[in-house]
């Protein structure tokens, strides 16, 4: 089999790694010659090492928690922390927080992850000295994020879904739908920066459960666009309960300049939904349409 129909079932293959795939990507940039690609393939394979070169979707809404003691041993524990007062810098680390790990490291860390599908992220020592100097007889010892595991569940499927929709717009420049890797390296440098720039940086095109069925999401349509975010909910077959409560968060978190992620309402209502979906509690829905779910609402939000 051809490297691109390789990279096709195997993306659509939840079983398969996605750190494994990446691998097989990186030998397509290669042979494509392309350095947008392969910087991409790359940065997911190793992580970033760079923050300001960290995309929107490694960036998600969060919040801080502490614990406190104070006289004669009282302890204060799980503590949701302000972030009002706090000055600018500390209010973001606060209310979000950055994935700038390998795709192997996330894949780990969601195998882990709590039955509860709630993680910890701790604050490090230098940001806890700012929580013990608000003039009180009590010491913080300890700070966390608070993240769902569907936070990594949308940074995979963010992923695949981009690579996928490269992979399969190359093989329509065939009409046999295959393509050897000779003639991978002919394909026009034009041609595959098109595909490259307008599936990683451009509108997301999500992919369900299959190559043959496909729905694109634009985040010129969607943004802001409550009724149309509830019609491509209607349009997955998502649960009445759940969209209900997926939309009230939505209209409780609403959209702002510049969001970098999804808020806690609208991502523990998200959770809820995979949680069913990947127990097969619910017909007809598979991990793919996490992923449709995901950016529909990453859509709205304005987060690519």
């Amino acid at each position: 089999m051809d490297l691109l129909r390789s990279l096709r079932d195997e993306l659509v293959d939840d079983k398969i790694p996605l750190s494994s795939i990446l691998r097989k990507a990186k030998v397509l940039a290669s042979i494509l010659g392309n350095q947008e690609l392969l910087k991409f393939v790359d940065s997911e394979i190793n992580g970033y090492a760079d923050k300001d070169e960290l995309p929107d979707y490694r960036r998600v809404g969060v919040m801080s928690y502490a614990s406190y003691v104070g006289p004669f041993g009282a302890l204060l524990s799980d503590i949701q922390i302000p972030t009002n007062s706090f000055p600018e810098p500390l209010r973001v680390f606060a209310s979000q927080h950055e994935f700038a790990e390998s795709i192997l490291a996330l894949e780990s860390h969601a195998k882990r992850s709590p039955e509860t599908g709630l993680m910890k992220a701790p604050w490090p020592a230098e940001a806890l000295k700012f929580l013990n100097t608000t003039g009180t007889n009590y010491v913080c010892i300890e700070a966390y994020k608070m993240f769902s595991v569907a936070a990594l569940l949308q940074i995979f499927e963010r992923v695949r879904t981009a690579l996928l929709n490269i992979v399969l717009e190359l093989l329509k420049t065939s009409p046999q739908g295959s393509i050897s890797e000779e003639e991978l390296g002919k394909i026009s440098p034009e041609k595959v920066v098109s595909v490259v720039t307008n599936n990683i940086y451009g509108s997301h095109t999500i992919v369900a459960s299959g190559v043959d069925f496909s729905q694109t999401v634009n985040n010129t349509d969607l943004r802001g666009n409550f009724e149309a975010l509830e019609a491509s909910l209607k349009s997955i077959s998502l649960p009445e309960k759940n969209a209900i409560e997926l939309l009230e968060a939505v209209k409780l978190e609403k959209p702002e300049s510049g969001q970098k992620g999804l808020g806690v309402k609208v991502t523990n209502a998200i959770t809820k939904v995979t949680d069913l979906i990947l127990k097969g509690s619910v017909t007809g829905l598979t991990s793919a349409s996490i992923g449709i779910l995901v950016q529909a609402v990453s859509a709205y939000y304005g987060i690519r």
